[in-house]
């Protein structure tokens, strides 16, 4: 798992397979090659059923599953089944490297999950305090309450970035719980 590995001797890799098929494919790669840890993206949705409401995973990156492990691995061999190919650079190597690294850590860190972000909406900023979001500030643009849906406008790193996020009611009119929808950042509104 994820855990086990020392940070200096992790290495992340892509596996590009069937749409539908990226929970198989990452059990698949994990059976297949022993030291692998591998997650589709997934964001923790609200489902009701039977009048009762629970957090489920949905995959949001379709077709795409990333995996870890140790330097030195070579993904050879079959392929698990649905998994079309190993992603690899231009020059053949299969190990991610910069911000998909980064990413590919972050993700795997977190389990392949992206969790809820908790922000607090004051007049039309709101400051995310919890979740993969936590510590960014922004603007609501436009809120669409019947679809549970608005336009941020965030600053990360400098630059603003517009992006629809879902978000529920919670125990106040102002106090919303945000998360990226499915289709994440936009470059327009």
């Amino acid at each position: 798992m994820t855990g086990d590995l020392g940070a200096a001797e992790r290495r992340f890799g892509c596996l590009f397979c069937l749409t539908g098929q990226e929970l198989n494919v990452a059990r698949g790669a994990e059976d297949r090659w022993d030291i692998v840890s591998a997650r589709p993206v997934s964001v923790l949705k609200w489902r009701t059923s039977h009048g009762r409401k629970r957090l489920e995973p949905e995959v949001i990156f379709p077709s795409y599953v990333f995996f870890e492990a140790a330097d030195g691995f070579e993904p050879v061999g079959r392929l698990p089944e649905g998994c079309l190919k190993v992603l690899r650079s231009g020059d053949g190597d299969w190990r991610l490297t910069g911000y998909d690294a980064w990413f590919a850590c972050w993700l795997l860190d977190q389990d392949g999950r992206i969790g809820l972000s908790q922000a607090k909406k004051a007049g039309d900023r709101i400051q995310f305090q919890q979740g993969p979001l936590k510590d960014l500030e922004g603007s609501v643009v436009r809120v669409d309450r019947r679809g549970r849906s608005g336009l941020v406008e965030l600053n990360v790193n400098g630059r603003v970035l517009r992006a629809w996020l879902s978000f529920e009611l919670q125990d106040g009119e102002d106090d919303l719980r945000w998360t990226l929808r499915q289709g994440g950042a936009r470059p327009d509104g």
